[in-house]
C-alpha cells in the first residue's frame, strides 16, 4: 500500500467513525429524551425515523467492523429474507399468524410490507449476532465452526432478537396501532405463532449468513477497539431501557431486563473478560 492509498483509507476510517458516533449519539439521545420527558407516543420521534437512524448506525458499524463485502452481504440478505417472510406471512397467515399493516409505518413495498420493517430486522439482528458470538466464542467475529455450533449460534441470535419483539410487538400493536392481528392472541393481543415465526425468520437469516460468512474474509476498515465493539451492545441496551420506561401495556415493562438484559450482560462480561492462562 502506497502513501496515497494509506491516506485515503485513513480518511475513510475517520469518516465512518464520525458517522458511527453521530448516529449512535442520535439513537441514545432521542431515546433518553423520550424517557426523561415522559412523552406520550404521539409526541415522540416517529418509529420509522428511529428505525432509519439506528439501522444506519448498525450498517456503518458493520462496515467498519467486518469490511464492505461481509457487511453488505449481511445487510442485503437480511433485508431480502425478512421482506420475503413478511410478504408471504401477511399474504397467507402461515408464518406469523393473520395480520395486516396500517399506514402508521409509512410506504409499503409492493403495497404490503412497510419499507422500515426489513430495516427493523437488520438493526437488531446485527447486535444480536455480536451478542451471540461473544457469548459462545468470546469474540464479536464468527470463527469457523462445525455445523452444529453454527446452527446453535444462529439459534441464540434468533432468540436474542426475538426477546426484543416480546416488548416491541405489544407496544406497536396496542399503542401505535402499526399493525392489526385479525385473530388477536393471548400475549397482549399477539398470537404465540408470531414468536414462532420470528424465531424461524431470524434463525433462517442468521444461519444463511453464517454459512456464507465461513467463506468470507473480514477486512475491518480500522483498528478494532473494545469501545467500538461495545457501541451496538449499548444501542441494544437502550432499546431494552426504553421498553422498561415506556413499554405498553405497562405490564410488559418487566420483560426486557430479563429477556434482553441477560444475554446483553453476558456478552459484555465476555468482551471484558481478562485472558486466562492455561493451567494444569
Amino acid at each position: 500500500m502506497n502513501a496515497d492509498e494509506a491516506k485515503i483509507n485513513r480518511t475513510l476510517e475517520l469518516i465512518l467513525l464520525a458517522a458511527i458516533v453521530l448516529l449512535f449519539v442520535a439513537h441514545i439521545g432521542i431515546n433518553l429524551y423520550h424517557i426523561t420527558a415522559k412523552l406520550p407516543a404521539e409526541a415522540r420521534v416517529p418509529w420509522p425515523v428511529l428505525t432509519v437512524i439506528f439501522s444506519s448506525f448498525v450498517l456503518a458499524h458493520a462496515i467498519y467492523m467486518l469490511g464492505w463485502r461481509p457487511a453488505l452481504i449481511f445487510y442485503v440478505l437480511t433485508i431480502a429474507v425478512a421482506f420475503a417472510f413478511e410478504y408471504v406471512g401477511q399474504r397467507t397467515g402461515l408464518i406469523f399468524g393473520r395480520y395486516y399493516y396500517t399506514d402508521v409505518l409509512g410506504y409499503r413495498l409492493l403495497g404490503v410490507v412497510p419499507a422500515v420493517i426489513p430495516l427493523g430486522y437488520f438493526m437488531v439482528l446485527y447486535p444480536s449476532h455480536l451478542i451471540a458470538n461473544l457469548v459462545i466464542q468470546g469474540t464479536p467475529f464468527s470463527r469457523r465452526q462445525a455445523i452444529v455450533w453454527l446452527l446453535l449460534s444462529a439459534l441464540l441470535t434468533a432468540m436474542v432478537i426475538t426477546a426484543w419483539d416480546l416488548t416491541m410487538d405489544p407496544a406497536l400493536v396496542n399503542e401505535l396501532k402499526a399493525w392489526v392481528w385479525l385473530d388477536g392472541g393471548p400475549y397482549f393481543g399477539v398470537p404465540f405463532q408470531n414468536y414462532v415465526g420470528w424465531l424461524v425468520t431470524t434463525f433462517t437469516i442468521s444461519a444463511l449468513y453464517r454459512l456464507i460468512e465461513q467463506r468470507l474474509t473480514f477486512k475491518p476498515l480500522g483498528r478494532i477497539r473494545k469501545w467500538i465493539i461495545l457501541l451496538p451492545l449499548i444501542g441494544f441496551g437502550m432499546l431494552a431501557l426504553s421498553s422498561v420506561a415506556l413499554g405498553y401495556p405497562e405490564t410488559t415493562r418487566v420483560i426486557a431486563p430479563f429477556a434482553m438484559g441477560t444475554p446483553l450482560i453476558a456478552a459484555i462480561l465476555r468482551l471484558y473478560q481478562p485472558p486466562t492462562s492455561d493451567g494444569p
